[in-house]
């Protein structure tokens, strides 16, 4: 019933459909070990940034020890998990005395055992893993990081820090494609120009 045109057609149709369409390029399967991993190597950049020669000071110390603890949980395996939280609670802490570190290694290394057994913990009616997994909000608030302090984080970042990434990243992009395009520099340089102007012609005066 159909003309060799037609079924010609239908099968270049039915081809497509079934064709395996490609990856978008750009986009990075997530890794939770990558991610822990960078979380640890910006916990111990954020020191050095504060010039905190001595040692993280009173106050934030058991903050930095837990959310460095939560990310050597997800990434290092149970016979080495112990010894890796003292060191790191040591390297933080250098004046804390040995059992302290032990304790906190203790407490890190029984949430691990437990995930193990596959036991869970319930929270809010659901449960999880009993492996504390603090999301990057609540790193920056424990640790009271500040937005200059994020341009230098790898991972530790706040959605308007991703943001202003997302369009320097992308501001760049065009910038290759179009190299007589101005820079983003230039761009904001122009924009805080133009408002000044406005601010003076509204109010001449000073």
């Amino acid at each position: 019933p159909w003309t060799r045109e037609e079924i010609r057609e239908f099968k270049q149709k039915r081809k497509r459909k079934h064709q395996v369409k490609p990856r978008v390029q750009g986009l990075v399967k997530f890794d939770a070990t990558q991610l822990n991993w960078d979380r640890l190597s910006d916990l111990r950049l954020l020191p050095k940034i504060r010039g905190y020669n001595g040692g993280i000071p009173d106050g934030l110390r058991n903050n930095f020890v837990f959310h460095a603890a939560c990310c050597l949980a997800q990434v290092i395996d149970l016979k080495n998990l112990y010894h890796e939280v003292v060191a790191i609670s040591k390297e933080f802490c250098p004046t804390w005395p040995h059992h302290k570190a032990q304790n906190k290694a203790s407490s890190v290394y029984g949430r691990y055992t437990k995930a193990l057994k596959g036991e869970k913990v319930e929270y809010r009616g659901k449960l999880y893993d009993p492996r504390p997994t603090p999301k990057n909000a609540r790193i920056i608030d424990d640790l009271c990081i500040t937005p200059d302090e994020e341009r230098h984080m790898k991972t530790i970042v706040s959605k308007d820090e991703k943001r202003r990434r997302d369009r320097e990243r992308k501001h760049a992009k065009r910038h290759a494609e179009n190299p007589d395009m101005k820079t983003l520099e230039e761009v904001l340089m122009q924009s805080k120009r133009r408002k000044e102007q406005v601010k003076i012609l509204k109010d001449p005066g000073g």
